[in-house]
């Protein structure tokens, strides 16, 4: 009886083993499944922000143009009827040699303080826009601060949906470049852009 009994425990006590190190072999492998994931999602991120820049880059040598920029819309904070606060952040910039980049001033920017920004992107309209022309407002007044004299600014859409969820401008700081604009070949150029950053940024 309790030789019976001794067997059963040592056959008890190898099932136990077995078990175990199965399990530690099978969170083993998920951690290693995870990790792998994780390594590929943030080599995924990388190329495709990388490719967004690249796309920034080029449309902004091809305007001749001091500064490109991805502006998006976002939710950020609550107002106290309970009302969400609408913002916008740069979230992707390429600057000429020389020139300053601003992407830092811009973050979570209200947009109920440049309302003029939901106005020139529902117009899905990249004609180049000279600043000295503007009427007076708020927006104005940032971009003189920041010496911006001329921009063209087109929507950014959602691939699903249609809706605006951003935009992308070209911009000016200089009137010799300005002189030299071709408004056809400025479209043609943003509207690319816009194209080839849409798909990129649904696949995100």
């Amino acid at each position: 009886m309790s030789s019976d009994y001794e067997t059963w425990v040592k056959i008890g006590m190898s099932i136990t083993a077995l078990l175990g190190g199965a399990a530690l072999a099978m969170k083993s492998l998920m951690k290693k499944k995870s990790s792998k994931r994780e390594v590929t999602t943030q080599r995924e991120f990388q190329k495709t922000h990388t490719r967004i820049h690249e796309v920034l880059t080029e449309l902004r040598l091809k305007h001749d143009s001091a500064r490109t920029n991805i502006m998006q819309f976002h939710n950020g904070g609550i107002l106290t009827s309970g009302e969400s606060m609408k913002r916008f952040s740069s979230t992707h910039e390429s600057v000429a040699l020389g020139v300053p980049s601003i992407m830092h001033h811009q973050q979570d920017m209200l947009l109920s303080r440049y309302p003029e920004v939901l106005q020139l992107s529902a117009r899905d309209d990249s004609t180049v826009i000279l600043v000295s022309e503007m009427e007076e407002s708020n927006l104005k007044r940032y971009y003189e601060y920041n010496h911006i004299l001329a921009f063209s600014l087109i929507p950014l859409k959602d691939e699903m949906n249609g809706l605006i969820i951003g935009y992308l401008t070209s911009e000016w700081c200089r009137w010799e470049k300005i002189d030299d604009i071709n408004e056809a070949i400025i479209e043609d150029e943003i509207v690319l852009a816009r194209r080839l950053i849409s798909v990129m940024m649904a696949k995100k």
